[in-house]
């Protein structure tokens, strides 16, 4: 037995190979076997010791190791795990050494120090290769899957989950990729057979006449006024001013802030264009409020009886607008 261990030694440290960038300083190789009956936990006890006044070393974040790594680090501590007092102390130094170099845990060092011990003892290959990571299986979502879902429960991420049966997290990670795409979508007018007509005879009207025989074009619209209409409130609820540090916040206040008087206003709109006279027209012709004036009908602190007031004109119809 001990003659097959000391063959197993001599050829692992006649093929140890340590890169010169590893900034390790091997000691003499030993003539005889080391002694692999150093307890791992005295080791451990030692090095937890240690870290007591070494508060920098006490929390390491786990990385992962490459196998030239981890070979590195076996194989300098095989060369000093002797049995005397004087180079156990200095492996420990060096399991120090190592942590600090690959910035792991010194608990790791020996891990990894106690797993190839073991395959020393047990007369088997070392391997100081990492095991493979046995990760979740990827849930796949396929076009069928997706496209055979109503749409009224596509609307939101729970309640899709729901249906293809998989975590929120999951379908919210697919989205963030491209596999599911999420798409806002308007309502459009149902268009009857009448409607249709109606519109394609509107757009057989624009036609200039005169061009349908060569090259039919669009009429130039210059005859044309668009107009619009849009409701205001006299106040906002919410407003943002721009103050010197010294001022004070302005007070504002109105009866309620639930009914606050509306006007509309009227726009108008025509086709930007060049006049006769060299004189560039901007497009805007106006915009008017319907509102009326009134004259009061008592005396208040902030008017007499008689005074015209403005006041804006609630119900808006088609006699009013024209």
């Amino acid at each position: 037995m001990e003659t097959q261990g000391e063959e197993f030694h001599s050829n692992l440290i006649s093929t140890t190979h340590i890169p010169p960038d590893s900034n390790i300083i091997p000691s003499e190789i030993p003539n005889r076997l080391p002694d692999l009956n150093i307890p791992i936990e005295q080791i451990s006890s030692e090095i937890e010791s240690s870290q007591i006044s070494d508060s920098e070393n006490n929390f390491k974040l786990r990385r992962c190791l490459t196998s030239t790594q981890r070979s590195i680090i076996f194989e300098s501590l095989l060369l000093q795990s002797v049995g005397t007092i004087a180079v156990k102390l200095n492996m420990m130094r060096l399991s120090r050494g190592l942590a600090s170099q690959f910035d792991i845990s010194r608990k790791t060092v020996s891990r990894i120090w106690k797993k190839e011990k073991e395959c020393i003892e047990n007369e088997s290959t070392v391997d100081v290769s990492m095991k493979p990571r046995v990760r979740r299986k990827r849930v796949e979502i396929t076009f069928d899957q997706i496209s055979a879902i109503p749409l009224r429960d596509r609307t939101n991420i729970r309640r899709m989950s729901t249906v293809l049966k998989i975590l929120k997290s999951t379908t919210h990670r697919r989205i963030q990729e491209g596999a599911i795409r999420a798409r806002s979508n308007s309502l459009k007018p149902f268009l009857t057979e009448d409607n249709k007509k109606l519109r394609l005879k509107f757009c057989v009207f624009m036609i200039n006449q005169d061009t349908v025989d060569s090259q039919p074009m669009f009429t130039n619209m210059y005859d044309y006024v668009h107009i619009d209409e849009k409701w205001f409130y006299l106040i906002k609820v919410s407003q943002i001013f721009y103050l010197h540090p010294q001022e004070i916040k302005p007070l504002r206040t109105c009866k309620s802030k639930r009914f606050i008087t509306k006007v509309m206003f009227l726009g108008a709109v025509a086709r930007p264009r060049i006049t006769a006279a060299n004189e560039q027209f901007s497009g805007k012709i106006g915009i008017f409020p319907f509102v009326f004036k009134e004259p009061a009908k008592r005396s208040s602190k902030n008017r007499l009886a008689g005074t015209l007031e403005t006041k804006a004109i609630q119900n808006i119809n088609k006699d009013v607008i024209r």
